[in-house]
C-alpha cells in the first residue's frame, strides 16, 4: 500500500508557479494529479477490505475507513475542479483557471497526506534500514571471573543484615 504513495509524494507539496503556465499545461498537469489520486482511493480500498476480512481490531478498521471516506471526499473535490477547470480553460478565464488547479493541486497533496496516514492506522510504515550490524569492543585486561560482590557498599551492606533477623512489624509493603 504504501509503494502506491511512494512515486508520487512531493510532486503536489512543490510550491505553484503559475506564470508560465497556460490551460493546456494545467490540464495536463491537473488530470496527472487526478490519475494519482484515483490510484491512491482505489489502493486504499484494497487495503479496507483487506482489513475488514483480516483484522479483528475495530479501532485499526474506524480508522482506515475514516481515511477513506476523506480521501474519496478529496477525490470528488478534485474531479469537480477538473471539470471546471476544463471549462475555464475554453472560456479563457485565467484566475478562474488558476483558482480551480489550486484546489486540485491541493487535494493532491492532502490525498499524499492520507495515504500515508491509512498505512499508520495498520502500523504497516514500517522503515528498513537494511541488516545491523553490531561491533564490540572487549578490554582484555578485565577478568573473566569479575567478583562483583566486593565493593565496600555491597560488604557494608552484608554485614548490617544478620541471617535470622525478622523484618520488622511494619513495613512500607505491608
Amino acid at each position: 500500500m504504501l509503494a502506491a504513495c511512494l512515486p508520487w509524494l512531493s510532486a503536489s507539496a512543490q510550491v505553484l508557479d503559475l506564470s508560465g503556465m497556460d490551460g493546456g499545461q494545467m490540464l495536463d498537469q491537473a488530470e496527472e494529479w487526478l490519475d494519482q489520486i484515483d490510484e491512491a482511493v482505489t489502493r486504499v480500498q484494497e487495503l479496507a477490505e483487506r482489513t475488514g476480512e483480516q483484522e479483528s481490531d475495530l479501532s485499526k478498521m474506524r480508522c482506515i475507513r475514516e481515511k477513506l471516506a476523506a480521501l474519496q471526499g478529496f477525490q470528488r473535490l478534485a474531479q469537480e475542479a477538473y471539470s471546471s477547470l476544463s471549462a475555464l480553460v475554453s472560456q479563457g478565464d485565467v484566475e478562474g483557471m488558476r483558482h480551480q488547479y489550486t484546489l486540485i493541486s491541493v487535494a493532491s497533496g492532502r490525498v499524499e497526506n492520507l495515504c500515508r496516514e491509512a498505512n499508520e492506522c495498520l502500523g504497516e510504515i514500517l522503515t528498513y534500514a537494511g541488516d545491523s550490524q553490531r561491533a564490540a569492543d572487549i578490554d582484555e585486561e578485565i577478568p573473566d571471573e569479575t567478583d562483583w560482590t566486593a565493593s565496600d557498599s555491597a560488604n557494608l551492606t552484608l554485614q548490617r543484615i544478620t541471617p535470622g533477623t525478622p523484618l520488622p512489624e511494619v513495613t512500607p509493603y505491608q
